[in-house]
């Protein structure tokens, strides 16, 4: 006897009987492929293809400007729920608004402003 015939011979005793065992069996393989289903859909998802195109981009321009991954994180933390987040490489104006809210030193801002518009 293998160790799986092993392994549910003890499970149909457990529960009782083996139309009990394989009805749970069966339960537990269906619930695995709806969670299965469940997940390819949203790997594949537009939204979730969009996000990862977005952060693929943010790192690409965070690399290209030499920012530090505390610079990074401060950067996705100012531009949290805009559509585009990359856009705060390009546009200054998104960058001024968004470091006024963030509460950050003065002298980092100045030095990651300098990185980025320079």
């Amino acid at each position: 006897m293998t160790q799986l015939q092993g392994f549910q011979e003890y499970f149909i005793d457990l529960v009782g009987g083996r139309t009990q065992a394989l009805a749970i069996e069966a339960a537990g393989v269906l619930l695995l492929l709806v969670l299965v289903v469940f997940w390819i859909r949203w790997q594949f998802s537009a939204e979730t293809r969009r996000a990862r195109l977005f952060r693929r981009r943010f790192k690409m321009l965070a690399r290209a400007h030499q920012l530090g991954g505390l610079d990074q994180m401060l950067l996705l933390d100012m531009v949290r729920g805009l559509e585009d987040p990359c856009m705060i490489f390009v546009r200054r104006s998104l960058f001024e608004s968004h470091s006024a809210a963030s509460g950050v030193d003065a002298g980092r801002l100045e030095g990651l402003r300098r990185r980025l518009y320079s």
